[in-house]
């Protein structure tokens, strides 16, 4: 952030292992994410995600699951709502 003006903002949307369901998802994941130009994923827990966001101004919503950001009406058994993400936006000041 040192390298963009006051008034730009951060937007982070990252892998978390804390709803793996067992060692499959975390593979499942990664396997996604190694087709990618990223080459893999780092899931990490929602305090370190947070940490991304230091010296900014997050916005009211927070550090949050990203299904939080627009939440889908219905839900079913296959998708329940919680993500494997987190998400927020900040303001540097």
């Amino acid at each position: 952030m040192a390298a963009v003006p006051p008034g730009s903002y951060l937007v982070v949307s990252h892998a978390t292992p804390e709803d793996f369901k067992d060692a499959a998802d975390k593979e499942k994941l990664n396997a996604v994410y190694t087709q990618t130009a990223s080459g893999g994923v780092t899931p990490r827990p929602l305090p370190e995600i947070i940490d991304f966001f230091t010296g900014l101004e997050l916005s009211d919503t927070g550090v949050v699951d990203i299904s939080a950001w627009r939440p889908v009406v219905e839900r079913s058994a296959d998708h329940p709502g919680r993500t494997l993400f987190y998400g927020g936006v900040a303001r540097k000041p």
